[in-house]
């Protein structure tokens, strides 16, 4: 009877392993390759999509963002390589501001008035926020 006993504990356990593993798959098919919100996920990334096709950068971004915030990361590959390419020109494009001290310089657009910054002491450029 011991032996039936160990039998049959070893099959439950197989049993519950097995259902496991099946309602884990079950619940990533229902999520599927756009995640919960699929839908949402499929338009912003076909609107930042096209935008980018046209080197429209500028209206690509936000919804470039929405889409990152949405979509997980097994719907497009291109998301994450298209996202460099967004997050590099923005913190490329410059504005001209002024120190409390006076001095002048350029600075990335996200660099918001009242922000402290630091600035390198050998060529008196924008270095980094403090």
């Amino acid at each position: 009877k011991i032996k039936n006993t160990c039998d049959m504990k070893k099959l439950a356990l197989i049993f519950f392993a097995v259902m496991a593993v099946f309602s884990t798959q079950n619940a990533s098919a229902q999520r599927g390759k756009y995640g919960a919100d699929s839908a949402e996920c499929i338009k912003y990334l076909s609107y930042y999509q096209e935008y980018y096709k046209q080197k429209n950068y500028e209206s690509a971004l936000p919804n470039w963002r929405k889409a990152y915030a949405l979509c997980p990361a097994t719907a497009s590959q291109n998301m994450f390589i298209h996202g460099t390419t967004l997050m590099t020109r923005l913190y490329n494009q410059t504005k001209d501001a002024v120190t409390e001290t006076g001095l002048t310089l350029r600075v990335p657009q996200f660099i918001e008035q009242g922000e402290k910054i630091a600035v390198s002491t050998e060529d008196g450029k924008y270095s980094s926020r403090a």
